[in-house]
């Protein structure tokens, strides 16, 4: 059994992310599917393992870092938005996979957005890498000024 925690904001602290993933053990040269793990951009989750790791793959090191911590917790960084594969390997040959997907955290945009402007209604969805804004506003300059708040989090903002 797994157990996921994301890393608080104040050094030394974990929060509990609430989410245990069981994982299946998967042979060494068999395809499966892995479970599926979410982190947000510039967050860590810590991956807590039974058996010892001995080897760790990323598929795509470009959107997500990993390091091993002891031999049986890993941690797993979001650097950007995109997806990628984690295999870990135990001393057996054994292998675990995870399909982790990395998002940017629109939960600040949507408040700075709200307080910034109340009086419209502005929607904002994350679809991977890409920022989408929907709804009505009174003005152009309102939408274009929304605009420039989403490319602070991402650059692929559909307006």
């Amino acid at each position: 059994m797994i157990k996921t925690f994301a890393l608080g904001q104040k050094r030394g602290m974990w929060f509990v992310l609430g989410l245990s993933i069981a994982l299946v053990s998967v042979s060494a040269g068999a395809q499966s599917e892995g479970q599926a793990l979410h982190v947000f951009v510039g967050k860590s989750v810590v991956i807590n393992v039974q058996t010892p790791v001995t080897r760790i793959l990323s598929s795509n090191p470009a959107v997500i870092d990993t390091l091993a911590t002891s031999p049986t917790q890993i941690v797993v960084e979001g650097k950007t938005a995109g997806s990628s594969s984690l295999i870990f390997w135990d001393a057996t040959g054994h292998s675990q996979m995870l399909d982790v997907t990395v998002d940017v955290n629109i939960a600040y945009l949507r408040t700075a957005i709200e307080q910034t402007f109340p009086n419209e209604t502005i929607n904002v969805q994350s679809d991977g890498a890409h920022l989408i804004l929907t709804g009505t506003v009174s003005e152009g300059k309102i939408a274009e000024d929304v605009g420039k708040m989403a490319a602070t989090y991402s650059v692929g903002v559909v307006n």
